[in-house]
């Protein structure tokens, strides 16, 4: 009997003690949820970065072409604003304005704002390799000067007041280029240049007759710089009077 006491005993104090020990078991680790499983598949995300527009893509908008000058390229740019793809992007421009030009040197400063797939840009770039401007003397004499195509000069040139009773009021730059086409090569004469609404303010026009071989000439003064030789234009003057008699009899 006391056997069996004993035993009871020791068995009781074996299970109290199993009951306070403090030793640490691994604990089991709860299995991840739906959500977190799928953000540990998949690798973290990277902002993309906002479109932005270069020089280049901008020339390429407008159209620039450095074998011509910078006044070609000032007309482009007050004259193109619909929204572009260029390299897979949508530029569109709410704002392009030429701040400065160097003809002689062939450049010119463009600021632009505007759009590029939505993202919002300013900008300011400076373009150079334009064919440069003639100099003074160069614009006075390597000046070429021909009759506008598409226009007839018989009808809106003033040849009688001139011719008969002599007068050359008419005879103003401003007054010729609107059928006359005033340009000036470059010195190798791989360019002709343009004479600009500002070029055509620095001209004037000397020394005009007509001469019976058929043609009326001039000297021509860029400037300060007046041209060696008398530019000739071809004139018919008994064209001329017929088509003015026709006007008046029509007229009566």
């Amino acid at each position: 009997m006391k056997k069996t006491l004993l035993s009871a005993f020791i068995c009781a104090v074996l299970i109290a003690c199993g009951k306070d020990d403090p030793t640490d078991f691994p604990q089991p680790t709860p299995a991840p949820t739906l959500e977190q499983s799928k953000e540990s598949d998949s690798p973290t995300e990277q902002p993309v970065p906002a479109a932005t527009v270069t020089q280049e893509e901008i020339a390429a908008y407008f159209g620039f072409e450095t074998s011509k000058d910078v006044n070609v390229a000032s007309t482009l740019v007050k004259a193109r604003k619909e929204p572009m793809q260029i390299n897979g992007k949508t530029i569109s421009l709410t704002e392009a304005e030429v701040k400065s030009k160097d003809e002689l040197g062939g450049s010119f400063v463009l600021h632009v704002v505007g759009k590029v797939n939505e993202t919002p840009f300013e900008k300011e770039f400076t373009y150079n390799g334009f064919v440069k401007k003639p100099e003074d003397f160069q614009m006075a004499n390597r000046v070429q000067v021909k009759w506008k195509d598409g226009i007839n000069h018989y009808e809106i040139f003033d040849f009688d007041s001139f011719y008969r009773l002599h007068q050359t009021n008419m005879f103003s730059a401003e007054n010729l280029e609107r059928m006359m086409d005033f340009h000036s090569s470059t010195t190798d004469g791989s360019y002709m240049y343009p004479f600009t609404s500002e070029d055509i303010k620095k001209t004037t026009i000397e020394e005009v007759k007509y001469e019976e071989r058929g043609q009326i000439s001039f000297y021509l003064k860029y400037n300060n710089s007046k041209a060696k030789n008398r530019i000739s234009l071809p004139f018919d003057k008994n064209k001329y009077y017929e088509a003015l008699l026709s006007t008046k009899k029509v007229d009566d």
